[in-house]
Formats: structure tokens, C-alpha cells, sequence
């Protein structure tokens, strides 16, 4: 849908052409079909532009717990163009592998080989989920088209203490050789998400973060960040959330905010569902 985040999102060699604010971004657009007899239990398979299985945040609003979002996040893929394949291995156990042309790009001149892998696992009752991702291709920047090709590793551990209590953490470190000025670059963290939900209605959610960016080729400011939001969110009707939230981030390498260290922000969001 057009708005003002599209810009951030939208993959090279499809509508990335686009200038001004409000621009248009086809997240998502593919095949899907299931084939019960490829693996034990059957597999799943994507054809088309399809957004990333890494990583606990998503693009969409309904399916990311703050408007702003995780540094983890940010700076690593948002969608690929390819296909993936999830086999259902038991009622435990479920693999994912898939090719695509890198991460966040469509057919464009800037597009390489890259494989995307999962292993995923689910406790008796699903209580408990741990996932590893990866994305892995030749992690080499390219000068000619100054796009940036990076290998990430991501692990993922969801624990549901009670049914109103539930525990989120996201773990990533991605990596790119040949970085203008730099050559080698890496950047890395883990987020923490305590979700509560108070009511049928309200829920309330703390994302505690680290974020280190070595050379800072990602934010434009080397060193270590740390962030902090928390929010609530309430749904009076299925079709209806509101979400107001405040954060704290903070550099205490490089004057990353504004030419301060530190910055204080808040935000308040409105869902309508349809």
C-alpha cells in the first residue's frame, strides 16, 4: 500500500524508481501450494516475492509489536524474491530451504544466488518454539551497483510461561566483505520481548535491545546501541488497536541522535482492520 514507510521497504528492480514521500511497495506477491506427499508430513511451497522468515519483526502493523521498530530488524532483510520450501518432518521438527536472488531485490542487475534455510522446533502442547535461520550467498558489497550482499544468522526462542505471559528472544549477526572504506563489516545483537496480556483486550509488551554496529555501515554511526520501548495495546473490537508507546535509544559510542548520544521518542498508533 502507498504511505511514508513504503520508501524503506521496497526491493531493488521493483517500483524502487519511485521519489517523494509517499511511494508504493508490492511486499508480497506470490504462488503458494501444498504437496502432502514431498516429506513425511507434506511440504509447502512459495514461488514469487515473499517476506523474510528471519527475524521475530515483521513489515506489517498487525504482525510487529510497535510502531517503531527493532535495530535487528532495520538492518536486515525485510523480503526475497524466490522460492521456499517448508517440509513438516513430525509433529516436532519442520525444515525450510529455499533460493532467492538476495535480500530485498526482485530481478535487478543487483541480484545474486543466495540460500535461505530453517530448522524449527515446537514443544508438546506449543509452548516452546526455537528456530534457526539463515541466509547465506557470497557476502561481497557490489561497488558497481552499491548494493550491499550480506550473510545473516538468526535463532529465535518463544516460551509461553503461562497463556497470558509469553517470552520472545530474537538473536542476529550478519556479516558483508568489500565495503567501500571499510572491507570487512559486521553487525550484530538480541532483542528481548516480555509480552503480558492484562485483559482479552489490552496487552502490554517491553522490548529490551542491543545492537552493535562495528563499523557502522548500517546506521552511519559505529558502536553499541541500546533500546528500549514499551507499550500497550488495546483491541476494544477484532477490527480496531490502539497502540501508544514511548522508547529510549542510546549510543554511548557515537553521537548517533542528532549529534547527541541519546534520544527519548513516543508514538501512539491507530489499526483499522478489514
Amino acid at each position: 500500500m502507498p504511505g511514508t514507510d513504503a520508501r524503506f521497504s521496497v526491493a531493488r528492480g521493483l517500483f524502487n524508481g519511485q521519489t517523494g514521500d509517499y511511494q508504493f511497495d508490492l511486499y508480497q506477491a506470490y504462488l503458494q501450494a501444498f504437496l502432502p506427499k514431498l516429506g513425511p508430513k507434506g511440504t509447502a511451497v512459495k514461488v514469487g516475492k515473499f517476506q523474510t522468515h528471519i527475524g521475530y519483526e515483521l513489515v506489517q502493523a498487525v504482525d510487529t509489536p510497535f510502531v517503531s521498530k527493532a535495530y535487528l530488524f532495520q538492518y536486515n532483510p525485510f523480503t526475497h524474491t524466490g522460492i521456499w520450501a517448508t517440509t513438516q518432518l513430525d509433529d516436532h521438527w519442520s525444515v525450510g530451504n529455499g533460493f532467492a536472488t538476495g535480500a530485498d531485490t526482485f530481478f535487478d542487475q543487483a541480484s545474486r544466488l543466495t540460500y535461505l534455510g530453517q530448522l524449527k522446533w515446537v514443544s508438546d502442547e506449543a509452548k516452546t518454539t526455537g528456530l534457526l535461520n539463515v541466509m547465506v550467498t557470497n557476502p561481497k558489497y557490489d561497488t558497481a551497483e552499491a548494493f550491499a550482499f550480506y550473510n545473516t544468522y538468526n535463532a529465535q526462542l518463544v516460551h509461553n510461561f503461562t497463556d497470558k505471559f509469553t517470552y520472545v528472544l530474537d538473536a542476529t549477526y550478519s556479516h558483508m566483505n568489500n565495503f567501500p572504506g571499510v572491507g570487512f563489516s559486521d553487525w550484530y545483537g538480541a532483542a528481548n520481548y516480555f509480552i503480558y496480556k492484562l485483559t482479552d483486550t489490552v496487552t502490554t509488551t517491553l522490548r529490551a535491545e542491543v545492537f552493535e554496529d562495528s563499523e557502522g555501515v548500517r546506521t552511519g554511526f559505529p558502536g553499541l546501541y541500546t533500546e528500549v520501548t514499551a507499550g500497550v495495546a488495546w483491541a476494544p473490537v477484532p477490527a480496531v488497536i490502539v497502540r501508544p508507546s514511548v522508547r529510549y535509544d542510546n549510543n554511548s559510542t557515537s553521537p548517533a541522535f542528532e549529534g547527541k548520544n541519546d534520544m527519548w521518542s513516543a508514538a501512539f498508533e491507530l489499526i483499522f482492520r478489514w
